[in-house]
Formats: C-alpha cells, structure tokens, sequence
C-alpha cells in the first residue's frame, strides 16, 4: 500500500455522507502533497542548503506565529526515513529533507483552497521521535489545524494577531518512540465544511505541544491534505496543471511555480515579481512583459 492509498481509502469511506449532503459526484483533489505546496520540503528553488534552512529560503512554508525566520527545514534525522531505506523498498538520498517542529510555533502553508459547502477533508503526514531522552522527558505531542482567514498568508502574515482567524478544526497526535518514524499518520475525516464555510479559504499548520520546559525536535515531513469535493474547476493552465487550491501551477523549467489568480499577470515565485503575458502564453509560443 504506497503512501496515498491509505487516505485515499480512508476518505472513500465517508463518501455515503457526502453524497448525501451534495448531489454532484464528488472528486479527489490534492491540495498539498508531495511536490505541490512544497509538502515534502525536497523544492530547493530558493536554497539548497544541507543544514538548516530558515523559512524565508522554504517555499510555501512560513512561521505563522512568531516574527523572526529560525530555521525550519534540515537534512538532519533524515537519513533514517523509511523512504531512503533500502531494506524497506526505499531509495537512499531520494528523500534528503524534511521539517523539524518547535514548541508552540506553528508552521505552516501558505497554500490555500476555497471551500465548499460538502467538502470533506483529510490529512496526513510523517513524523519522527527526533531528539535526546531529556528533551523527551515530558512527551510530545504533534498538533494540526486547519484555519480560515480573509487576511493574505505570506511571510508576514501572523495568526495571534489576525481578527478575521478561525480555527476550524484541530488534530493532536502522540508521537511514538517505537518506531522511530511514525509513518502515515492520519487525522481521518479532518473536516467537512457547511454552507457556512462555502467560500472562506481555509490553510493547514503544525506546531509541537509538551508540557516540559525543553522542547524536542521531532521531524515533520511529507503532508499530504487532500478534499473529496464537488467542483475541481479548470485543471489545467495552457497545458501545464493547476494545483489543488486552483491558482498555483508548476511549469517545470519554463517558469517553475507561478500564481495564475490574477491571469494574465502571473506571479513568478523564482523571480519574485509580475509578469504580463499574452494568451495562450506557454513553451511553444507567446511573449510577456517582465515588471522590473
């Protein structure tokens, strides 16, 4: 079973309570998960850093309740995923980073998706028992949420001083010793939106919860947030996919990642700025006027 089956399967599971509060057929719909939002934190546009790298040089990650920019992605305690594990049907060095979670702040993607009324949501993720037995003396515990806001999350974006944040919903998770990597953890059904929340744009985030006065550093790494929904919209911009929250799209080495909600200006994630484009704008033909 890989590692999208299992929330796959999960998910089908409450399909009978979902069509019965939608007519529409419903639809599988990644919204982060393995190179889409940066969910497996291996996209090195910004940096390729082999130690520790601050949030500002991860893409799609930021630290939502603190105003500074420790660092946030490490390729420390990754050699030993289960994913880079020959014995397990891995492949060493395919899985080079991953996350670690500090106590109390939230990290999280600045990935979006607007709701709909029915929409049900899961979530998963992996995460390690990272760090020394003292550290560990009073546990740890891995929280998740999912959050709506009408504010812009970007860098600057805080959640303790948003008044338009909502929690939606949260999951908290125990983290085991044994075994070291706990793999596939699932939050099951996460949520399902209401009439009321059709509209609102909703984002997910992590934080570690002890009640020790050391905090350890458990590994987070491979989030997948999916939605079983009733309208995907256009799946596709000039050839190339349009992400799960509808405006983002990888173009490879045309353009990498861009923003295509305000087409045809696109922004540019590897350059940092605009760009106006002609339609139909992709590898085989068009032109674009760059913002400087």
């Amino acid at each position: 079973m890989n590692k999208y089956t299992k929330l796959t399967l999960l998910l089908s599971m409450v399909m009978g309570m979902a069509t019965s509060m939608v007519s529409a057929q419903l639809t599988l719909v990644t919204i982060i998960g393995d190179s889409v939002g940066n969910a497996n934190f291996e996209d090195t546009s910004l940096s390729a850093s082999t130690g520790g790298t601050p949030y500002s040089q991860i893409p799609f990650w930021e630290n939502m309740n603190e105003a500074s920019d420790p660092n946030f992605r490490v390729t420390q305690g990754m050699a030993g995923h289960p994913l880079n594990d020959a014995d397990l049907g891995g492949t060493p060095g395919t899985n080079i980073y991953g996350a670690f979670l500090f106590k109390d702040r939230f990290s999280g993607n600045s990935t979006g998706y607007t709701m709909k009324a029915g929409d049900i949501f899961g979530l998963k993720f992996d995460i390690s028992h990272h760090g020394g037995a003292a550290a560990w003396a009073d546990g740890g515990d891995v929280e998740a949420i999912m959050f709506t806001t009408d504010a812009t999350v970007d860098a600057l974006y805080n959640m303790t001083e948003d008044p338009n944040f909502m929690q939606l919903a949260s999951f908290t998770y125990t983290i085991l010793e044994e075994p070291f990597w706990n793999m596939d953890v699932s939050a099951g059904t996460f949520y399902i939106a209401s009439e009321a929340d059709a509209g609102k744009k909703v984002y997910v985030a992590f934080t570690l919860r002890t009640s020790g006065a050391n905090s350890p550093f458990p590994r987070l790494d491979n989030v997948v947030w999916q939605v079983f929904t009733t309208d995907t919209g256009p799946t596709d911009w000039n050839g190339f996919p349009i992400a799960g929250d509808g405006v983002s799209v990888d173009t490879g080495n045309f353009l990498g990642w861009i923003d295509i909600s305000a087409d045809p200006w696109l922004w540019v994630y590897a350059t940092n700025n605009y760009i106006y484009t002609s339609e139909g704008f992709n590898e085989s033909g068009g032109w674009a006027y760059w913002l400087k």
